[in-house]
């Protein structure tokens, strides 16, 4: 087999523009809500009991409506926290505002079922039963996770789910209100659907009407826009979005590498 050597400029500048790629990617999308669930809540701890106030880390805190939430050191993979929030089948979060989500938006969270046995809301936009969008899993046929539209069926959904295992789903609407489902990081495929309008509302677990409560675990919800056409997968945070942390790392290593090689093309 032969091999190509390519020279170490050529190897910077790809390292490079990779760089620029995803710093783009994260610089067109404006967080508009984000919640670590537990590890923003002052005085949260395994098992306890979670607060009336889901703080975010970004954006509005989200207010307890019901009873039997705890948090749980039980996480997402790679998670750089140390909680998220249990929901056991008789509350969730919600504010009464849908947060100025219309068009070119996204939502997004992990998920980790504890049951599988009835109907459950993840995320959602709207009221469940009147005018919303948002991610579902339904009994019917088998039982599936999907883009969900108000008074409507379930769309571009994903079968053979299991109990005890973290999956990341997002809901991507566009300028033109289309929502198109992400799973794992991929889309699922289907022709994408026109939904809204909205209710000035928005709630993790339930469809804020005390119908299709969660039994599982979240963690790492998020909300965020884009300019029109500029959204791609990369936006979302699967795999995990770096931290600036992160890209100060990689520009150190790109500075470090043009220094090695301009030394050794003076040499």
């Amino acid at each position: 087999m032969i091999r190509t050597r390519y020279p170490m400029k050529t190897k910077l500048l790809a390292v490079g523009l990779l760089l620029v790629a995803t710093a783009t990617s994260a610089l067109s999308q404006t967080i508009i809500g984000a919640w670590s669930m537990g590890d923003d809540d002052a005085g949260a701890a395994n098992g306890n009991a979670v607060n009336a106030t889901l703080t975010a880390s970004t954006g509005s805190n989200l207010s307890l409506a019901g009873t039997g939430l705890t948090y749980t050191n039980t996480t997402r993979p790679d998670s750089s926290g140390s909680l998220a929030v249990q929901f056991t089948g008789s509350g969730s979060y919600t504010i009464a505002s849908n947060l100025g989500m219309t068009n070119n938006f996204a939502m997004e969270t992990w998920v980790n079922f504890s049951s599988l046995a009835s109907t459950q809301w993840v995320m959602l936009v709207g009221n469940g039963v009147s005018s919303g969008t948002g991610i579902l899993y339904d009994t019917g046929f088998g039982g599936r996770l999907g883009l969900a539209r108000s008074g409507d069926n379930i769309y571009f959904s994903t079968y053979g789910l299991a109990t005890d295992t973290w999956y990341h789903v997002a809901l991507v609407v566009d300028e033109n209100s289309d929502a198109s489902l992400y799973f794992n990081g991929s889309l699922v495929t289907g022709t994408p659907i026109t939904v809204g309008p909205y209710a000035s509302q928005f709630s993790l677990g339930d469809a804020q009407d005390g119908h299709a409560y969660l039994h599982g675990i979240l963690d790492d919800a998020r909300l965020f826009t884009f300019a029109t056409g500029t959204f791609n997968p990369g936006m979302l945070s699967y795999p995990a979005v770096p931290e600036p942390s992160t890209y100060a790392l990689l520009a150190g290593v790109l500075g470090l590498g043009l220094a090695v090689w301009r030394r050794r093309r003076a040499s």
